[in-house]
């Protein structure tokens, strides 16, 4: 994504905070094997026997994978899971290195046509 960057007009590339964030979009709204040619590159399907917290704890882990492997302008720090309401929805907070700078990262699972969406921290 990064490499797009460089080719367009002054005036008209996206600051590196959004094109991260462009980038973490569309690499988690990914399905593991759905066209993907990358071996790894994005989400497992989750449906399981397993608890709650031993799926929680695989959507972390390919959370982090898919971070560490495939965008490398994030160091992370951490990922924390918020207290939702439902149980159907799972908020995780991602603090990281951007660029030399903390930054904090909310990614949401629910149930809607792109399961996946994240937002930055303001």
């Amino acid at each position: 994504m990064g490499l797009l960057n460089k080719f367009r007009k002054e005036g008209h590339k996206k600051e590196l905070e959004k094109e991260v964030v462009h980038h973490l979009m569309a690499l988690l709204n990914t399905k593991q094997t759905f066209g993907a040619w990358q071996k790894g590159l994005g989400m497992k399907t989750y449906c399981s026997s397993k608890s709650r917290s031993d799926v929680i704890a695989e959507i972390i882990d390919d959370v982090k994978y898919n971070i560490e492997a495939f965008e490398k302008r994030i160091k992370l720090i951490d990922i924390q899971v918020i207290d939702s309401k439902s149980i159907f929805n799972l908020r995780l907070q991602i603090n990281c290195y951007l660029g030399g700078k903390f930054h904090s990262f909310y990614i949401g699972f629910r149930q809607s046509p792109n399961p996946i969406q994240v937002e930055v921290e303001v």
